[in-house]
């Protein structure tokens, strides 16, 4: 736990939960639940949710309870942020096909997605687009268990070998410090960043980390998710996330039928 300071602004609290595998469904929830609720007891304002895809929908899924609690107990954060879970089958599936309108307003960074608009690449000449047509057509097969799926990690991977294979040609050999070196200077753009690039340390300084949200209304539309804030300055994010109340009543209430608007209270 790290005090925040003067502003009210830094990290106020944390809190765990056990790994999703080693515990129950129903604990797993209980502890979610109770880890949000010690962030709302120390008037966390921004919630970050380090989970994968299955406690990020946990941990939706408990800020609405706690958001529809009575008035004192009640809890709405500004922001909820998670990780590993917008892109995820399960997520998208509810958002555009059950109407999931609770995983509106939630932001994530993500690396990369196919379906984001990039640049063509400097050494491999492909766009996000062409990647994922030739990813599929190599090991989408027929009569697989599993489908092939194009995800960040494979098109990190096709990236990090485009960064070899380019510093191997401008090094013009393969001897080890001949390419380190090269490895060492390498300004690239490809598909999966426009900026790849090392500092002293030999680590990426210039990787874009785009921030994608399901705008309001998306849900009901069957839309996907938005890029709201990237490194070329788009910025578009739908924030404050509206009160659980008052979402509720939007989406679920009937005051769009003669009865009024809805309050911040979810009444009409």
């Amino acid at each position: 736990t790290a005090p925040a300071d003067a502003a009210g602004t830094g990290v106020v609290a944390n809190a765990t939960v056990p790994k999703w595998s080693s515990v129950s469904g129903g604990e797993y929830r209980r502890e979610m639940r109770r880890a949000l609720a010690h962030l709302r007891d120390e008037g966390a304002t921004v919630v970050l949710v380090c989970s994968y895809e299955a406690g990020g929908i946990v941990a939706v899924e408990e800020l609405e309870r706690l958001g529809l609690e009575e008035e004192e107990e009640a809890y709405s954060p500004l922001a909820t942020i998670l990780t590993s879970t917008l892109l995820s089958d399960e997520y998208v599936d509810r958002m555009m096909m059950r109407g999931w309108w609770q995983g509106e307003y939630a932001l994530q960074a993500v690396p990369w997605d196919a379906s984001m608009p990039s640049e063509v690449g400097a050494f491999s000449g492909w766009d996000s687009a062409k990647y994922k047509d030739e990813y599929l057509r190599a090991f989408d097969l027929p009569n697989q268990t599993y489908p092939a799926k194009v995800d960040s990690v494979g098109a990190g991977t096709f990236a990090a070998l485009c960064t070899l294979g380019d510093a191997i040609e401008r090094a013009g050999s393969l001897e080890t410090a001949a390419v380190a070196s090269a490895l060492r200077s390498t300004s690239l753009v490809e598909f999966f960043t426009s900026s790849i690039s090392f500092n002293a340390d030999g680590q990426m300084e210039g990787m874009d980390f785009p921030v994608v949200q399901y705008p309001p209304g998306a849900a009901s539309l069957g839309l996907r998710y938005e890029v709201v804030f990237d490194a070329k300055e788009q910025e578009n994010v739908s924030f404050p996330t509206p009160r659980w109340k008052l979402r509720k009543c939007a989406n679920e209430g009937n005051c769009t039928a003669g009865n009024g608007t809805c309050r911040a209270d979810g009444r009409c």
